[in-house]
């Protein structure tokens, strides 16, 4: 029995020797010096589970962006709000100043609002200070002084016989909730001339449309942007209208409908449309209240 151990370990001695050489040189494998290939890092569902390195590396200037564009937007509204607050206090009561001053400003904004629709013979024709009129007053409270101003100076316009959908007067409103007020208080007031409201809250544009066609009225207190569609369909004509009366009225944001920016585009687009031609042949006046 020994021999044949002997026997086989000289065998499997021979057989390592012929593949490795001496047993000497053997190569003794430990378990902490195996090699291995490069480790690929586990990915979870939310990232890698491991390298937080990489983490802060790739937080630190999505941060610094952020800091940079909320910095940038500050300094926007900031100089919104300065130019915002200069402009209101350059024509702050602009209606109780002159008449010269009052078309300056009127054209100024005309020129800002519709500058890439103009053409050059409209800016080489600016308006003049006889197409505007400005009451007597220089303060009053607005509701009984716009009946007086109708009542006394424009009379006429009042006591006239307008054909169906043709106002004498018109008034211009920034709002639904604007136009139901001056409604009310002229209701009250004027005695047999009859008022009618222009918007788009609440109300269909066919049903308006037929409504206004077939409507004798002396005084249309319009939103611009529904008074551009009824006179676009012609159900609302303005060939009779002698007076525009351009609301002042500010609301909670202090704004009145010349400086807010969308009902401004909505009035100059329809003053273009359908009353500057009638300024420019003196059918009609134009008053800010």
């Amino acid at each position: 029995i020994s021999a044949c151990l002997v026997g086989s370990e000289m065998c499997i001695r021979d057989s390592i020797n012929a593949e490795y050489g001496a047993c000497s040189e053997i190569p003794m494998s430990k378990p902490n010096d195996v090699k291995q290939g490069p480790q690929k890092k586990r990915k979870g569902f939310f990232g890698p589970k491991s390298g937080n390195k990489g983490k802060k590396q790739k937080t630190e200037p999505q941060t610094e962006t952020n800091q940079q564009k909320r910095k940038t937007i500050e300094e926007k509204r900031l100089q919104r709000k300065l130019t915002n607050q200069a402009k209101q206090t350059r024509w702050a009561g602009i209606e109780f100043k002159p008449l010269e001053e009052v078309a300056e400003f009127f054209w100024k904004l005309y020129l800002e609002t519709l500058k890439k629709v103009l053409t050059p013979e409209e800016r080489l024709d600016p308006l003049t200070s006889s197409s505007f009129v400005k009451p007597e007053k220089p303060e009053w409270t607005y509701e009984a002084d716009l009946v007086s101003f109708l009542q006394e100076t424009n009379s006429s316009l009042l006591n006239a016989k307008p054909p169906p959908g043709s106002p004498t007067v018109l008034i211009l409103c920034q709002s639904a909730y604007r136009c139901i007020q001056i409604e009310k208080i002229l209701k009250n007031s004027l005695g047999q001339a009859k008022v009618c409201t222009i918007f788009s809250k609440h109300k269909k544009l066919l049903e308006q449309a037929n409504q206004v066609r077939s409507k004798v009225f002396h005084v249309a207190v319009a939103a611009p942007a529904r008074a551009l569609q009824l006179v676009k369909s012609e159900s609302l004509s303005l060939l009779g209208c002698q007076l525009l009366i351009v609301d002042m009225w500010r609301d909670q944001k202090t704004w009145n409908m010349l400086e807010s920016k969308q009902v401004r585009v909505f009035f100059f687009e329809f003053f273009r449309e359908s009353l500057h031609s009638l300024v420019k042949e003196d059918k009609l006046k134009i008053c800010l209240f």
